[in-house]
């Protein structure tokens, strides 16, 4: 983003002073090159060797280890060096030593490599190798590289160098690599090879230093003017540098030059931004100067949509990053809620499920993005069968309807419905086959059967199979229901097989204590497991009026004259005591009570005159009529509780169905 005032940073950070030296073309003239060669070594500085090494390297000037249209003895080249010609380079060798030769204005046509420093000592000399400047070289009997620059201080540099008619490059030019040093031996990853550092001591190498406010004396001993760069010279711990007008002489700082400019400070040395390039603003408040992206707010945080559909923008106090929505399948939307991707298969706000067309994966979509899982983690299918898609096993159910007829709704609200103490209670549940296989009952066993065992059965969803409270049983078959053979792909009815619904019907009695009572199912397959939601209602029991029969009163109301006393009553519309099976006592067509003493003798007459089964009939009838009601769901003939006997004369209920016992012997 930023781009380097270059003139400055050649000044600032490489420590040239010369503003020739820092504005020289990389191919000069030939007249300013016949000027560098008649310099005298003393006036020759490491950026001066470096700039003239680089001549070659911007023409690529051809590797011969013999002057230019010499014969050339290396084998691989060509028998004849013929390469780019210029009158200052045609009399040396444009090998690795001719090219150092060259940089550092040696005599034509350049020494060789043992000619220089370990090997010989008279122009060159090591040096450690971490302290290399532009301008030194590294050397071994084989090769010689000029060294350039440092990219990160003693671990990675640019040199250059001529490097053979058999590299894939044999032409000057520029490389960089890692380094490992150890005194003066420099390990060049790049060469995979060791060299020793070396100094050409005909370099001229000073401190650099202020001259004065203005004028900085640079490390080849050349004066550089920081005023030209509206610099000033500052010579602190730091060494003497240029520092930019509007930056601090240690430390980063940033400023506005304009509004698209945006200046980028580091000890003083200044490296320029174009803001307006990136369709920003340079803006300075109390964050500091920064680039302000044009959609986004100088501060805090927000998300931008641009043009395109796809690309999001998160800004943070003014710094923008883009993201893009189409890798992940999505938009960028910016509505009522902020920016944001929107998944293709979601809606751009609100809650939604969705399935992924590879047919396992479910989507959960919440404004637009989506949080995915895996039904097929858990033998699942991804399913919309219903409406809403889910994660649906081989077997599924969902309740279509529940209903409890001739019930009525609790008033309360405590529960579903209401319901008598004692009395019959009817629950029905209309559910639908929404999986994949069908429902049948015939037991089956096997891994493969799915849906052959298929029921009712009382469960909340974590304890299972327990005698439910109405109907004091844990399980009603399939078979038992309307639609004994249920198809996921039949038709929408319950009443014929292959339908995909069937009804259960849930009979049972209410219990005799007043309270709120819950029944409580879920479908299961015997061989496979529970599935399908769980289904339950509730009742509000409480104690109901007791129904009128023949002959007697409602409660509370004003009894009516008193039935007559018939010897020959088979136990008819006469009045009832508590067990509901005594005669009133009353004499017919008075309004007075019969004295204790002709009631007891009219009961002797009526006991000996009556036959024995008609004794036994008078004293039952009114308590069967009572007492026999259907037996329970499920129980056999001959096993309801609701039997009527008579034992020493009084009625009682009796275990066994359909007979009434007298005092001792058996009724008709």
């Amino acid at each position: 983003m930023t781009r380097p005032l270059i003139p400055f940073l050649l000044l600032a950070l490489v420590g040239v002073a010369s503003v020739a030296a820092c504005s020289a073309s990389s191919s000069p003239a030939p007249s300013a090159r016949r000027e560098r060669i008649g310099q005298t070594a003393a006036s020759l500085s490491g950026d001066d060797a470096v700039n003239l090494a680089e001549q070659w390297v911007a023409v690529q000037l051809t590797y011969c280890q013999s002057p230019n249209g010499a014969p050339d003895g290396d084998q691989a080249c060509s028998p004849v060096c013929n390469r780019y010609s210029d009158p200052a380079w045609d009399p040396y060798r444009s090998d690795c030593s001719g090219l150092v030769s060259w940089a550092w204005q040696l005599p034509p046509p350049g020494r060789v490599t043992w000619e220089f420093a370990p090997f010989q000592t008279d122009i060159t000399y090591e040096i450690d190798g971490n302290t290399m400047q532009p301008g030194d070289a590294c050397n071994n009997y084989d090769h010689i590289v000029l060294f350039k620059n440092w990219n990160v201080q003693g671990q990675n540099a640019t040199f250059i160098e001529e490097p053979g008619c058999s590299s894939a490059t044999p032409y000057a030019h520029e490389f960089t690599s890692d380094v490992s040093i150890n005194g003066s031996n420099v390990y060049i990853a790049w060469e995979g090879n060791n060299f020793t550092a070396i100094r050409y001591s005909g370099l001229q190498s000073c401190t650099p230093s202020c001259q004065d406010a203005n004028t900085i004396i640079g490390s080849d001993c050349s004066a550089g003017n920081c005023a030209a760069f509206g610099s000033q010279c500052v010579n602190d711990n730091l060494g003497a540098r240029c520092v930019f007008y509007a930056c601090p002489a240690q430390g980063t700082a940033a400023f506005c030059q304009d509004q698209s400019t945006i200046g980028n400070c580091t000890d003083g040395a200044v490296s320029f931004g174009n803001c307006g390039q990136f369709g920003a603003n340079c803006v300075n408040d109390n964050l500091g100067a920064r680039c302000v992206f044009s959609e986004c707010p100088a501060q805090g945080t927000a998300t931008v949509c641009m043009p395109d559909g796809h690309t999001i923008g998160t800004c943070n106090n003014g710094a923008i990053t883009f993201g893009d929505c189409g890798v992940f399948g999505c938009n960028c939307v910016q509505d009522s809620l902020p920016a944001r991707c929107v998944f293709y298969a979601c809606p751009p706000d609100g809650d939604a499920t969705v399935c992924m067309t590879d047919g396992h994966t479910l989507g959960n979509c919440h404004d637009g993005s989506v949080a995915l899982s895996d039904c097929g983690a858990t033998g699942t299918t991804c399913s919309t069968i219903g409406g809403t898609a889910h994660c649906e096993g081989p077997l599924d159910a969902k309740l279509v309807a529940k209903e409890s007829p001739g019930a009525q709704p609790d008033p309360s609200k405590q529960a579903d419905y209401t319901a008598c103490a004692g009395q019959p209670v009817t629950l029905t549940l209309d559910v639908q086959d929404v999986g994949t296989f069908g429902w049948s009952d015939v037991n089956g066993t096997k891994p493969t059967d799915y849906g052959t065992a298929v029921r009712l059965g009382t469960s909340d969803g974590t304890k299972h199979d327990w005698s439910d409270m109405l109907t004091g049983g844990s399980r009603i078959s399939i078979t038992q229901s309307s639609n004994p053979t249920v198809s996921p792909s039949g038709n929408s009815c319950t009443d014929k097989s292959g339908c995909n619904q069937t009804v259960f019907t849930i009979s049972g009695t209410a219990p005799a204590t007043a309270g709120v009572v819950k029944t409580t199912w879920q479908m299961v397959d015997e061989s496979r497991g529970w599935f399908g939601p769980v289904m339950s209602a509730t009742f509000n029991v409480s104690a109901c009026a007791a129904s009128v029969s023949p002959g007697r009163a409602p409660q509370g109301a004003t009894p009516g004259p008193p039935p007559a006393v018939d010897p020959g009553n088979q136990g008819g519309g006469g009045g009832s005591s508590s067990s509901g099976c005594s005669a009133a006592a009353r004499v017919p067509g008075s309004d007075r009570t019969t004295p204790l003493w002709l009631l007891f003798g009219l009961s002797l007459v009526v006991r000996i005159a009556r036959p024995r089964a008609s004794r036994s009939r008078a004293t039952c009838g009114p308590c069967r009529a009572r007492c026999r009601r259907p037996p329970s769901p499920g129980s056999a003939p001959g096993q309801s509780p609701a039997d009527c006997s008579s034992e020493r004369g009084r009625p009682r209920c009796s275990p066994r169905w359909g007979r009434c016992r007298g005092t001792s012997r058996k009724s008709s």
